[in-house]
This record gives C-alpha cells, sequence and structure tokens, in this order.
C-alpha cells in the first residue's frame, strides 16, 4: 500500500475494529430483567433486612403498586473500560503519528517535490543547491526531461557549457520535439563556438516551431555570418514578420537584400530601421546607399543630409554626399553648378588636416 493510502485505510481498521467491538459486547451481555414471579428470599437478604427493619417506616396499609409485565432493560457496557480505550486511542495515535512522518519523508523526496526545491533554489541564485535536488530526481527518473532541462540551466547559470551541452543532448534525444529544449541547445552549442551543429538545432527548432522568432534570428546571423545568404534572407523575413518592431532585422534583411543586388528591397527594409531607429546614423547612410544603386539620387542625398546631421563630418559620409552631388551635377544641367560647388567644398573637408594637439602648459611656481 502506498503511504498516501496509509491513513485513511488505517482509520477505516478502527472504526471496523470499534464495530466489532460493539457487536461482541452486545451479543455476550445479555439483558438484566425484573422478573413478575416471587423469588424465595435468600439468608443475606432476611439478615439485611434484620440490619434495616429499625430504620424503615411502617409499610403502607393501602395495596403495594402492581408489578408490570415489561422487563425493565439495564443498560448494556457498549464500550470497552476507560482504561483500554486510553490505550487503544494512544496505540493508534502513535501509529498515525509515524505514519505521517513516514508520509512527509516520502512526500518531500517524490520526484514533483524535489523539482519544486531545485525551482526555489535556482530562482535564489543558489545552482549548486538545484543540481543537488536534480541529481536526487534524475537518480530515480534518469529521463525525466523536465529535470534534464532544468539541470542544464543552471549549468549554463555556472558557464559549465559543457557539461549543459551534454545533458541537452541527452534531453532533445529523450524529447526530439521539444522545441524550447533544442534552441537552449543550439545557444550552448554558440557558446561553445560549435556553429554549424548549432545551425543544425537551429534548423530543427524552427521546423518544429516556424514562430520562434530568436530561433529564426540566431539561424539568419548565423547564416549570413558564413555566406549562406539564401537561408540568411528566408530567416531574416521571417524574423521581421514574426518582430516587426525589432529594428535589427530590418537592418539585416536589407544587408542582405543587397548582396542579392535588390536595392528597392533593401531601401524599404532600411527605410523601416530609420523609423523605428531614427537617431542611428547607419540606417540613414545603408538607407542612401540602397536608394543610390536603385537610382534615386534625391532620396540617397536626403538620407545622406540627415545622416551627416546625426554625426556631423565623419569622413564616410562626407564622402558619399560628395559623389551624389557630382552625380546629380551630371544629370541635372539646371543645378549642375550648384551640386559641383557643394562637391568640392566636401572635398575640401575630406583634405583639411586634423588639427594640430592641444599643448598643455605647466603653471610656473610663484616665488
Amino acid at each position: 500500500m502506498s503511504s498516501r493510502w496509509f491513513i485513511p485505510a488505517s482509520l477505516a481498521i478502527f472504526s471496523g475494529f470499534v464495530a466489532l467491538l460493539w457487536f461482541y459486547l452486545a451479543a455476550t451481555q445479555p439483558p438484566t430483567t425484573v422478573s413478575s414471579a416471587p423469588e424465595k428470599e435468600s439468608a443475606i437478604d432476611r439478615e439485611l433486612d434484620a440490619l434495616t427493619s429499625r430504620s424503615r417506616p411502617d409499610p403502607p396499609t393501602e395495596a403495594p403498586p402492581p408489578i408490570y409485565s415489561e422487563p425493565v432493560v439495564l443498560a448494556r457496557h457498549s464500550r470497552p473500560p476507560a482504561p483500554l480505550l486510553r490505550q487503544i486511542g494512544a496505540r493508534w495515535a502513535e501509529q498515525l503519528d509515524e505514519a505521517s512522518v513516514t508520509l512527509r519523508n516520502d512526500v518531500s523526496h517524490t520526484g514533483i517535490a524535489l523539482e519544486a526545491k531545485a525551482r526555489h533554489a535556482a530562482a535564489a541564485g543558489d545552482h549548486e543547491a538545484a543540481l543537488r535536488h536534480l541529481e536526487e530526481t534524475l537518480a530515480k527518473n534518469p529521463r525525466d526531461t523536465a529535470a534534464l532541462s532544468a539541470k542544464a540551466a543552471s549549468l549554463v547559470a555556472l558557464e559549465r557549457f559543457a557539461e549543459a551541452a551534454e545533458v541537452y543532448e541527452t534531453t532533445v534525444r529523450l524529447a526530439p520535439i521539444d522545441s524550447i529544449a533544442r534552441y537552449n541547445y543550439a545557444v550552448v552549442l554558440w557558446r561553445l563556438s560549435r556553429f554549424d551543429a548549432a545551425a543544425r538545432e537551429l534548423r530543427e527548432v524552427v521546423r518544429l516551431a516556424p514562430d520562434h522568432a530568436d530561433a529564426q534570428y540566431n539561424l539568419a546571423s548565423l547564416a549570413q555570418r558564413d555566406g549562406r545568404l539564401t537561408e540568411a534572407r528566408t530567416a531574416w523575413e521571417a524574423f521581421t514578420r514574426l518582430r516587426p518592431e525589432a529594428p535589427s532585422g530590418w537592418f539585416n534583411l536589407g544587408v542582405v537584400y543587397m548582396d542579392f543586388d535588390e536595392p528597392e528591397s533593401a531601401a524599404n527594409a532600411f527605410a523601416r530601421f530609420t523609423q523605428l531607429a531614427p537617431s542611428d546614423p547607419d540606417g540613414w547612410i545603408n538607407l542612401a546607399l540602397a536608394e543610390a544603386a536603385a537610382d534615386h539620387l534625391d532620396a540617397a542625398l536626403y538620407a545622406l543630409t540627415i545622416a551627416d546631421e546625426l554625426a556631423p563630418c565623419e569622413a564616410l559620409t562626407l564622402d558619399l554626399l560628395a559623389q551624389i552631388h557630382e552625380l546629380l551635377a551630371e544629370r541635372v544641367a539646371s543645378s549642375a553648378e550648384t551640386h559641383r560647388v557643394a562637391a568640392d567644398e566636401l572635398r575640401a573637408l575630406l583634405e583639411w588636416p586634423d588639427p594640430p594637439p592641444v599643448e598643455s602648459v605647466a603653471g610656473g611656481e610663484n616665488n
């Protein structure tokens, strides 16, 4: 019998015992009755009558009351004497107390209780204690994937990444459709610079959970890093669909579109970036490059002007501005001279020597 049924079963047995004792006493204790027939007076009765005759009142002269034929049933002993009850109660109380202690000990060592202790310890930052509870849990059930994931998370918190990777590997082998465990495994592999393995796990994550935005982001980053531009573009497009409010997704998607020589798409992506991060000059510079590649020179000039306002006199911005003015001078005859002058001024700024460093002057001592 499991420990959780011990207390109810004990109470049921105790109730049965009391009922049987009641039945036994009722069956073996016949009722005492007062008979209606006169009985022979015994010697003891006569002696007692003689001793008490002096104190008795005179017998009444009227007729005695009638003797009813119905027997008077005396009270039965319906329970054992009080000392016996106390002994039984004490014995049962002792057994119930032992059972409750056993039950508490059993419950405190169940997998659920140990995992709860581990979560509490991890939340308090005591990951070593969490690991001890989880090791005890896994000793009882090595296939407990929840405990395995929690153990790996504590190992990551302790920066024991190689051990965490081994635990996550076991977890995904036992639960191959657990996209969360696979994603965490991929992150640990990334931390260990095992990029190919991380990418494999991330591909599996997005296959199982296409709307896992973080997995799409990391897969896109790895693919872009390794030059797998088609995979990067697909992942960045998925990420920007899932997280349209994240500026970095649009920026990286714009870069990939430029790599694919798709300046119109790149300009749209960079324009979304500048809407979300208007104070970042890099977004405006890249927007200008995409607009220029799409032959939108006026839009490119506008974007570079904003970039120069955000970060004045940056060499890259000045050089790009000069190039755009020179192109506009060639294309727009009516304003060609204005653009040539602007380009020349920008070139002069680029050729201007840096100011000499300010030398500190040591003060003399007062005499």
